[in-house]
């Protein structure tokens, strides 16, 4: 028996999402701001955390759907794909635009922050801006989300879109995912699709070398994670088999990082000890209250567009440091601070104005499509 994500739920996870949006924003202008005053752990791991969540959310919409939209029928797939690809490609190919239309001041406002801190960045290749060449074939592989496929040109934008390539690799075997957990169970699968994941790792990076992890086998992990998160607090099961799958948990999260692991480690087993908490509903007030603060769901939702767009204030800030002596001459923390209050400011309203105007735009247009071409009356062929 599975009992599915509560609402009380899906604002802990909104929670997440606002911190791990908030986390990379403020990462990327300590390092290109060059002060690092604050130990603020890796923002790829943060990365990692919107994975693991987006594992959770898959398996979880996914199972509530189920009865109306059976996964062992062809036509759920593509409706699950049409649903993904209408999430995350409009406001992606928003900044897409932005980012070829813009690309002198983009990636001229990295360069300036760069010949300020020149040391840092002398002999580091991968975040060179001058080496990005807006071409057909980089817009193209873009546009396709195939980039990440393509060691070259994982990281060939400057946008922190390699993720995405990853998201949307995920969604395309998710269906085989899900087939193979209702099938054999949750345990045996994320062994054997971990296994398998690995190996593939193992062979991609010994013959090849992707300037960022755009690769779905080099993170598929982290989805894996959150989909055993929410099969612990969803599916009644053996004390015993949750041990066993808390177990796999830690061990696909310590497989790649070193001391990053530890960061996730720590996420993770706030997440279910928040799930737990919430489940057998011992949630403290004050604990819902923070769930409820509209400063976190205004963050939540504006969290994707927020990962999407905070680069575009970071080289405009570049830029304006560069053309105000007092701040050129300043210290590399007064250039941090500058630049991170800038980026707050700037960022947070338009991610909120794109979350309203393109991402729910995009996701109604998705619906409609399938309601269209793919109404759920109409099941479609057994696979």
């Amino acid at each position: 028996m599975i009992n599915h994500t509560t609402n009380k739920e899906q604002k802990f996870i909104n929670l997440f999402r606002a911190l791990a949006a908030f986390w990379v924003l403020t990462s990327h202008t300590m390092i290109w701001g060059g002060w690092y005053g604050i130990p603020i752990p890796n923002p790829k791991i943060a990365v990692d955390l919107f994975m693991i969540i987006s594992g959770y959310l898959m398996i979880s919409q996914t199972n509530i759907r189920n009865k109306q939209e059976p996964m062992w029928f062809y036509k759920s797939w593509l409706r699950f794909w049409i649903r993904r690809f209408f999430r995350i490609a409009p406001a992606y190919y928003l900044s897409l635009f932005f980012a070829v239309i813009l690309s002198e001041y983009f990636l001229g406002g990295y360069q300036e922050l760069q010949m300020m801190n020149i040391d840092r960045w002398k002999n580091v290749f991968v975040y060179d801006p001058s080496r990005i060449i807006y071409d057909i074939k980089n817009i193209f592989l873009h546009i396709t989300f195939l980039f990440g496929l393509d060691p070259q040109y994982s990281f060939s934008t400057f946008l922190p879109d390699w993720s995405l390539s990853l998201e949307m690799q995920f969604y395309f075997v998710f269906p085989f995912i899900f087939l193979m957990i209702n099938k054999i169970g949750i345990e045996k699968s994320t062994i054997k699709i971990a296994i398998f994941s690995f190996i593939i790792s193992w062979l991609v990076n010994k013959f090849l070398f992707f300037y960022e992890p755009s690769f779905l086998a080099l993170k598929l992990q982290y989805f894996l994670v959150g989909i055993i998160l929410y099969y612990l607090l969803h599916h009644n099961m053996l004390f015993k088999k949750k041990i066993i799958l808390v177990f796999i948990a830690f061990l696909l999260l310590f497989v790649e990082r070193k001391f990053g692991s530890l960061s996730i480690f720590i996420l993770f087993s706030m997440m279910l000890l928040i799930g737990y908490l919430e489940i057998s509903e011992k949630l403290s007030t004050s604990f819902l209250k923070l769930l409820d603060n509209k400063i976190v769901t205004y963050m939540s939702d504006s969290s994707y567009s927020v990962y999407l767009f905070h680069g575009f204030f970071i080289a405009a800030s570049g830029l304006i440091i560069s053309n105000i002596d007092i701040l050129k001459e300043s210290s590399l923390l007064v250039h941090t601070a500058f630049m991170w209050l800038f980026v707050v400011v700037f960022t947070y309203p338009l991610a909120y104005f794109i979350f309203q105007n393109v991402e729910k735009k995009g996701i109604l247009y998705g619906k409609s499509l399938i309601n269209q071409f793919l109404p759920v009356s109409d099941k479609g062929n057994n696979l």
